[in-house]
């Protein structure tokens, strides 16, 4: 079994970093919401299984009908999607792709939290890291299942928690993505379990102070990226406080 990373990263804008500063609060999002079409659009491959029959006329409508019923209890599940650091030695909140897709192109922020306190209760999440294929995942229903109801279907997503939630194309593994689900909660509470927050910014920047003030009184460092003068051209984080004695000189 695949050890728990210990830090993840979430980008994100300055907007919403303000709000989960203020609340404390990591929210969950329908992942019919996601810019992963295969996500929003999940594959369902329907074979030999008992489907429910409510009158329908063919067999089209049979099957249907069942689609929606299954969809309606995939979607009671929300996520939320955080990075790990990098099998290359790479930390996560090091990407240029993420800063640039997930963090307002280089204008926003990245949160580094500490897993290890972050309360997730068991019995209302699933947490793991995504593991990637070179093929579209698909739900496959070609071994007998019977789905005849609402009950039955939501017994199966439980057994196959991880094949339809934790599964993504190759195409998506620069994201290195750990994922939350839950049918139940709206939000963690990650108060206590952020440790730094790192911006693209100069500390002249009103971004830059606008978390200064927010992050004002606590032990959270601040730490700026920047990419460092060398071929391999290596992003890397200094603490706001090396850049003001720095300036001061």
């Amino acid at each position: 079994m695949a050890q728990k990373p210990q830090k993840l990263y979430h980008y994100t804008s300055l907007d919403s970093f303000s709000k989960i500063w203020v609340s404390g609060h990591l929210l969950f999002a329908n992942s019919k919401g996601t810019n992963d079409i295969f996500e929003s659009k999940k594959v369902l491959s329907i074979g030999k299984c008992t489907l429910p029959y409510n009158n329908e006329s063919t067999q089209y409508e049979v099957m249907g009908h069942f689609n929606k019923m299954f969809w309606d209890e995939v979607d009671k599940y929300k996520q939320i999607s955080l990075v790990k650091d990098y099998s290359d030695n790479i930390p996560g909140y090091s990407s240029p792709m993420m800063w640039g897709h997930y963090a307002e192109r280089g204008k926003g922020v990245c949160i580094e939290i500490d897993l290890e306190q972050i309360i997730i209760p068991k019995n209302d999440c699933y947490s793991h890291s995504i593991r990637y294929t070179k093929n579209v995942p698909i739900i496959d229903l070609n071994n007998g299942e019977i789905l005849s109801t609402p009950a039955l279907i939501q017994n199966f997503i439980k057994r196959n928690i991880h094949r339809i939630f934790f599964n993504k194309h190759n195409h998506w593994k620069f994201e290195n993505e750990y994922r939350i689900i839950s049918k139940t909660l709206d939000y963690l509470d990650i108060k206590k379990a952020i440790t730094c927050v790192y911006i693209y910014h100069d500390i002249e920047d009103v971004e830059y102070k606008i978390v200064k003030k927010l992050l004002e009184g606590s032990d959270v460092a601040i730490k700026l990226i920047m990419t460092a003068a060398t071929n391999t051209r290596k992003i890397t984080a200094f603490s706001h406080i090396y850049f003001k004695v720095v300036l001061m000189r």
